[in-house]
């Protein structure tokens, strides 16, 4: 005959069990605003007589002893974790990548718009010097519409460099943020080794729940910076690789060093290295992409200077070959930085001294050869070798700024798109680790009856106790 005691045990277990459940329920509900928080539940497993032999009567056939609560874990997918860190990777170097277009174009927004009567101007003040030569008023035009043009050039050359070095400062908050994160993630790692090495149960995380949580948060946050990946030690810490290089591995935790090149250019390598950094994705590859690429596969903003240079260096190169001094020297009537044009082109010193400087050795026979004037017009109007361009100077302002709304607009379509399916597999992951009201007020419901239940068996034993002790033999008497 089983001990009438055991009962009271099952019923003290399931007691347990059930109010655990209440816990747990409760501790979801109250979190279900909370950024970052996995749902949980409770992992329990019935308790066999085998597993408590020693109170089994020799002879008799013990049913099972009731439920143990073996742990609380948290409902994640770790393969939807991955896919979301790797596509918001993607997202985050698209992005990065719009941000700093949208940067170029404010400020080459009214470029063509700006530029183009500036080059029109230019070419109809040559026209009129070339019909009316003598006429100071004419040469004084030409003179003042050649001044708008260096200025016009040297204005947005130092827009470019603004931008550039805005974003440059981008960059070097955003490696200081990914080793802030790296860093935290390291914390955390060994913070949670510690926990659960207190803990008697292999499944139980109980104690740690929410510090893997805020450790998922700051690893979907470092992935933006780049394609991370993880793997599991058997001690909860986790060891994390940044573009398949380890960066939290048990107690070594590396970090990113951002260099400035003199020819403005960056890199960033590792700390324990030295190596560059190989990048595939996220918003550092993004910057170095789009904040050192001069052209080819990538227009970044080096190109935009690059191709503004250009322009500047043409425009320069056709006045200075058009006039000769007496001696048979070219005139100098445009002069640059040839390391930078753009940025440092202007008119020369003789010729803002004298605006017929330019005209003043073409009189042949007594009347002025307008050849020269003629010659410009053409030069402006025909086929220039710009880079890989070729046409005329005006044509190439329009392709300049076409470039960049294709690049815009091709960067916008892979954006979207990424962007989809990253909020996809994050809505995905949310059915998985969020929380569910609607469920929950049916878990709630299900422990609450539970509970009574258990409870209603801890009376019936009490009752059958009672009788046992306080009314057996009492027949008759």
């Amino acid at each position: 005959m089983r001990s009438t005691f055991l009962g009271f045990e099952t019923a003290r277990k399931g007691l347990v069990a059930n109010q655990k459940g209440l816990d747990v329920t409760g501790q979801n509900i109250t979190n279900v605003n909370t950024e970052g928080y996995t749902r949980q539940r409770i992992d329990t497993v019935s308790v066999s007589s085998i597993t408590h032999s020693n109170i089994k009567a020799i002879g008799t056939s013990t049913v099972g002893q009731g439920v143990l609560v073996n742990g609380v874990s948290q409902i994640r997918d770790k393969q939807l974790d991955l896919r979301f860190r790797s596509e918001m990777s993607e997202t985050a170097y698209y992005d990065k990548t719009l941000a700093i277009l949208d940067g170029v174009e404010t400020v080459l927004n009214e470029f063509d718009s700006g530029i183009q009567p500036i080059l029109s101007g230019f070419k109809s003040a040559l026209q009129d010097l070339s019909v009316y030569p003598d006429q100071v008023t004419n040469a004084n035009i030409v003179l003042s519409n050649a001044k708008s043009m260096t200025q016009i050039l040297r204005h947005y050359s130092s827009q470019l460099d603004q931008v550039k070095g805005q974003y440059n400062t981008d960059l070097t908050i955003d490696v200081e943020n990914a080793n802030t994160l790296i860093k935290k993630v390291s914390e955390l790692n060994t913070a949670i080794k510690n926990e659960l090495g207190q803990v008697t149960s292999e499944h139980d995380t109980s104690n740690v729940n929410e510090l893997l949580d805020k450790r998922n948060l700051l690893l979907d946050e470092l992935s933006q910076y780049g394609n991370i990946s993880t793997q599991d030690n058997n001690d909860g810490s986790i060891d994390v690789s940044f573009n398949e290089h380890k960066i939290i591995a048990d107690q070594f935790t590396e970090q990113l060093n951002l260099h400035f090149t003199q020819d403005g250019s960056s890199t960033i390598t590792w700390q324990s290295t030295g190596d560059s950094v190989i990048l595939e994705s996220g918003t550092l590859k993004a910057s170095l992409d789009f904040l050192n690429s001069d052209g080819g596969s990538i227009n970044g903003i080096p190109y935009y200077q690059k191709q503004l240079d250009l322009l500047a260096s043409r425009f320069a190169e056709i006045l200075n070959t058009s006039f000769t001094e007496t001696d048979g020297t070219q005139k100098v009537l445009i002069e640059m930085d040839s390391n930078n044009p753009a940025h440092s082109i202007t008119i020369s010193q003789d010729w803002v001294n004298k605006a017929s400087y330019l005209i003043d050795n073409l009189k042949n026979n007594g009347s002025l050869d307008n050849t020269p004037i003629l010659n410009i017009i053409a030069k402006l109007e025909g086929k220039n070798t710009l880079g890989t361009y070729v046409g005329s100077l005006s044509d190439f302002v329009t392709s300049y700024v076409t470039t960049l709304g294709q690049d815009k607009s091709y960067y916008e379509s892979r954006y979207e798109v990424s962007a989809a399916i990253t909020e996809d597999i994050q809505n995905r992951r949310d059915s998985v680790s969020s929380v569910s009201l609607d469920e929950e007020g049916a878990n709630l419901m299900l422990y609450d009856k539970a509970y009574k239940a258990v409870s209603r068996l801890m009376t019936a034993m009490d009752e059958f106790l009672d009788v046992i002790i306080n009314k057996t033999g009492l027949v008759g008497r």
